[in-house]
């Protein structure tokens, strides 16, 4: 994933969360995933600041917004803040995106962990990796 690219998204995801209170989780693993969290972290600080309840990077971004949205990373490759899937920290999003740099390495934890978690919900899941792999 390209810089440009990323900075684009990191610039959506925040803005969906922080002016339309959106609540959005990534999830993913590998150099995409880690770019992009890190392209949020960075952003966030330098425009988003005022708009935030609380923030945190410890182990991965977590913000929530006065607008009531929030945005939380879920890293499935090395298990950090994973536990938002297994207890009840965590808030079902409205929107999940998917993050990933290879071909459904993390299909399990996405079927035993993540699924679950949803508990029948009505949250969106886009996937964001390379068009040939959207067969997960």
């Amino acid at each position: 994933m390209l810089y440009k690219e990323r900075s684009h998204l990191a610039n959506k995801f925040l803005a969906d969360a922080a002016m339309e209170g959106q609540q959005i989780m990534l999830v993913g693993s590998g150099v995409w995933f880690q770019g992009l969290e890190c392209a949020l972290y960075r952003l966030h600080r330098e425009h988003y600041p005022g708009h935030t309840l609380v923030c945190g990077r410890d182990p991965l971004m977590r913000a929530i917004f006065h607008s009531g949205g929030s945005i939380q990373c879920v890293d499935l490759g090395n298990g950090r803040n994973i536990s938002l899937l297994d207890s009840d920290e965590g808030v079902v999003p409205q929107i999940i995106y998917l993050v990933e740099d290879v071909h459904g390495v993390h299909a399990s934890i996405w079927k035993d962990r993540v699924r679950p978690f949803l508990r029948g919900t009505a949250c969106r899941v886009v996937y964001l990796g390379e068009k040939d792999d959207q067969s997960q």
